[in-house]
């Protein structure tokens, strides 16, 4: 029976297990009935989240590298500006990050960080980004990588 207060998914899950268990006795006893997949689909409703704005991203940033400071007030902070999202040129992602990105020199300028900004060595000329640099589109390869690396290289040994 539905334990009191289970979701309506409980059922739909609990079948799934009964089916898997109907299937091993099947292969025992062939007359076995296995329900079918579709008797109750599941319904999981996911919970729709929270995207933050550009404005509160800059504001986490702001406290995390303030905090960072405090911590560790001789520590040079580098702020890096997001990286490109999406392969194609035209992304729901790209516009957020720019937004993003337009904040982060005054977010580098209040908290005494360095700004650095590398987003455009990832790009094609169309605005793309290869494959050989994010095989995904959003994680760097071990090409991408080092290119980031080469980025830094100065700034660390400052």
């Amino acid at each position: 029976t539905k334990p009191a207060g289970a979701a309506a998914i409980w059922t739909s899950r609990r079948l799934a297990e009964v089916r898997l268990f109907a299937r091993h006795l099947q292969t025992l006893d062939p007359r076995t009935e296995v329900p079918p997949a579709d008797l109750l689909p599941a319904q999981a409703r996911r919970a729709t989240p929270y995207l933050y704005t550009p404005q509160e991203i800059a504001e986490g940033i702001t406290a995390v590298v303030l905090r960072a400071k405090a911590k560790c007030p001789d520590a040079k902070v580098t702020l890096m500006a997001l990286l490109p999202r999406g392969a194609a040129a035209v992304h729901p992602m790209r516009p957020k990050v720019v937004a993003v990105n337009a904040l982060l020199p005054a977010v580098a300028k209040e908290t005494g960080a360095r700004f650095l900004e590398i987003g455009d060595q990832f790009l094609a000329a169309d605005g793309s980004i290869s494959k050989e640099l994010m095989s995904d589109g959003v994680h760097p390869s071990a090409k991408g990588y080092a290119l980031w690396a080469e980025a830094l290289r100065p700034l660390l040994a400052e």
